[in-house]
């Protein structure tokens, strides 16, 4: 081995060494920041104090879901399902009005706050409204992805919410009459039902 091929050798070492460093700091990056994203789930980060209690105190709640954990959608759309989900963000679901009368005497009991349910023996017994269609605009329920177990919630709460087609101009006053709420794709609110934002 002469000089020059050393020379080649340990400049390709010092790479590899280079971009092991790197990808181990990335992956050092990675694990931080499931790390942090662990802890924060863990810890119920950002939900109510009400919400945190149930979830830590009433064996029952450990296992059930608040709203905003049980549906999804294509990246696309996901500010504006963001926006039209907020009002239920954090509700709880739960089987029985037994379920939620057992939670909420809890917090009254602890003096910790109020919660909100959606009871799906209720649910169960509600007639879903008739659903339009509208070729210029996507319906919520075609773009969210849940369980079977929750469809009929979704149904009864955006039958009548849409999301305008990107690049589609809306004519507003058209829609006037209508009792639907219409969102653009990033998120701003354009018609619902009355008022306009």
């Amino acid at each position: 081995i002469n000089r020059k091929e050393i020379d080649e050798l340990n400049a390709q070492l010092s790479d590899r060494k280079t971009t092991l460093n790197q990808n181990q700091r990335k992956q050092d990056s990675k694990k931080n920041e499931y790390n942090l994203l662990k802890s924060m789930i863990d810890n119920l980060e950002g939900f109510p104090e009400s919400i945190k209690f149930l979830k830590r105190n009433v064996p029952v709640f450990e296992s059930k879901d608040v709203f905003s954990d049980l549906i999804n959608c294509q990246d696309q759309y996901k500010i504006a399902l963001e926006n039209i989900i907020a009002p239920y963000a954090n509700f709880f679901i739960v089987d029985t009005i037994q379920d939620a009368t057992k939670a909420i005497e809890k917090l009254k009991d602890h003096n910790i706050g109020k919660a909100s349910f959606f009871v799906l023996e209720i649910v169960d017994k509600l007639t879903l409204p008739a659903f339009e269609i509208f070729p210029e605009f996507i319906s919520v329920l075609e773009i969210i992805e849940t369980n079977n177990k929750y469809k009929k919630l979704m149904h009864l709460l955006f039958s009548q919410v849409y999301i305008a087609r990107e690049n589609e101009s809306i004519a507003i006053e058209q829609y006037a009459d209508k009792s639907i709420k219409i969102i653009e794709a990033n998120g701003t609110l354009v018609l619902d039902k009355w008022s306009i934002s």
